[in-house]
């Protein structure tokens, strides 16, 4: 793990101490980086306990406490243990809370304890968000190929790999690995899963407040911490909005098959009568390292809302249409088929 990585994980919100649990990373060494970048790790955060007392006895929830103050759930909760207030037990509980936690902690019984249910309700929760649970005192429930991303040496990996880096997530407890799409695209999960090797089903879910715009979604939560790694050490962050920059360690010759995942992920294919537009949007540093690996007839990345955007300009739409979709073994079936159309038309 380079020096970079390090720095992107502190930006998450980990300590030296943390880091080095997840990633193996030792401390000192950690701490090192950091203190060289200019971090200054002697800085700690002055909560103020009674504050924060008074507000949640006044019912404000656990969770808007965290995010006034800049701070993970679990700090408030340990605010309030440590000072004796009894964590509410809603009658209802909240599936966005119950996940929010669980990444934090990445544990079923710390999860269960912060917030005062029994682990069979939070697992419940869980199973029924889609992520796959082991089994107390047994193997996982469903099994599939956790080294898939260690060694990225095939078209379908490094496919997989944009299309991580550009629609999927690696949660910061580094503990999980995910994709959420569209019901309409749950074809392409279940591509992914055959590649992998997931013997697990892909999940559907009813439209809701935090899914994708209004639709009904799908979603394939794997957990291991060795598939996280691997997708850290390709450059696929945590948190990655602003902080993905260009793939590492991926052979120039699998570069068009990244570029096609990132894409499909993060693109827009468009057809007009007499042209078409290719658009990707994503951090400046990524969308530059793909104008400089692809062919000609690329702009250059420009401000979109608050990521960057580069398109094709009106003579590189049939090049990129081509160079990125024909001869290849994986790709978003509808921009696969506006791509040939493009490329060939």
């Amino acid at each position: 793990m380079d020096d970079k990585q390090i720095i992107d994980l502190y930006a998450t919100g980990l300590s030296a101490r943390e880091i080095e649990r997840r990633t193996g990373v030792s401390r000192k060494h950690a701490s090192k980086i950091l203190r060289d970048h200019g971090h200054d790790l002697s800085i700690k955060k002055n909560l103020p306990e009674r504050e924060i007392i008074d507000l949640y006895l006044a019912g404000n929830s656990g969770l808007s406490l965290a995010q006034k103050y800049d701070v993970s759930y679990g700090t408030i909760a340990r605010v309030l243990n440590n000072n004796d207030v009894a964590i509410r037990n809603p009658r209802d509980i909240d599936k966005e809370t119950v996940l929010t936690v669980f990444e934090e902690t990445g544990t079923l019984a710390e999860t269960a304890k912060i917030l005062g249910h029994s682990r069979p309700t939070i697992r419940k929760v869980l199973v029924g968000e889609g992520i796959d649970l082991p089994r107390s005192g047994s193997d996982p429930k469903y099994t599939f190929n956790d080294k898939f991303f260690d060694n990225i040496d095939s078209q379908e990996k490094a496919y997989w790999l944009g299309f991580m880096f550009a629609d999927g997530y690696v949660k910061s407890n580094l503990s999980d690995v995910g994709i959420t799409l569209a019901a309409q695209d749950v074809g392409h999960l279940e591509s992914f899963k055959a590649d992998i090797e997931y013997t697990g089903p892909v999940h559907r879910y009813p439209s809701s407040n935090t899914a994708i715009s209004t639709q009904d979604y799908c979603r394939v939560v794997l957990r291991s911490r060795r598939m996280a790694s691997d997708l850290i050490t390709h450059g696929c962050m945590p948190r990655k909005t602003h902080c993905v920059g260009a793939p590492v360690d991926l052979p120039s010759d699998l570069n068009r098959h990244f570029i096609r995942g990132v894409c499909d992920g993060d693109g827009y294919i468009g057809l007009y009568e007499k042209s078409g537009s290719v658009e990707i949007v994503g951090t400046f540093e990524l969308l530059d390292w793909i104008r400089s690996v692809g062919p000609s007839g690329m702009t250059e990345p420009r401000p979109h809302k608050n990521i960057y955007r580069i398109r094709t300009t009106a003579g590189g739409f049939k090049t990129w249409c081509g160079w990125m979709y024909l001869n290849s073994t994986v790709s978003l079936p509808r921009k696969y088929d506006k791509a040939y159309e493009g490329a060939t038309r």
